[in-house]
């Protein structure tokens, strides 16, 4: 029951974080229904649609959540076991990374950055077989 609350605890601070980090950059984001005659620079968030914020509050959400279960795991089952003296992982440096950049909401980023690379990739190789 413990854990639930805790979980229950680091949604709501997600969502409340993913939302001012949306409110926050928004007008960085690019309207696809903005005229550029009218709007040269193409930055608007008033003009997008519920669709485009809905994805953009779920992925700083997903972010913000990702970190606080990373960081929660690393209090209640990794910290114990550090100060009884067991020696850090490799996994443990992959977690400390991902809780970084989670933290400081580029984990969402990193995450679309890695998935375009991937599909250009695979692209190209399957573009290439398909092609001999």
């Amino acid at each position: 029951m413990q854990n639930i609350i805790i979980l229950s605890t680091i949604a709501i601070i997600s969502f409340i974080l993913g939302v001012i980090k949306y409110g926050s950059i928004s007008f960085n984001y690019k309207s696809p229904s903005s005229n550029p005659e009218k709007n040269p620079s193409n930055l608007s968030s008033k003009n997008s649609s519920w669709q485009i914020k809905f994805v953009e509050i779920w992925n700083d959400f997903a972010n913000f959540f990702i970190a606080g279960v990373i960081g929660f795991y690393f209090y209640a089952v990794r910290l114990p076991l550090w100060l009884r003296g067991e020696v850090l992982s490799a996994t443990d440096l992959i977690l400390a990374i991902m809780l970084v950049l989670g933290v400081f909401g580029h984990l969402c980023v990193m995450s679309y950055n890695i998935t375009e690379g991937v599909e250009s990739i695979l692209k190209k190789f399957l573009g290439k077989q398909n092609n001999e």
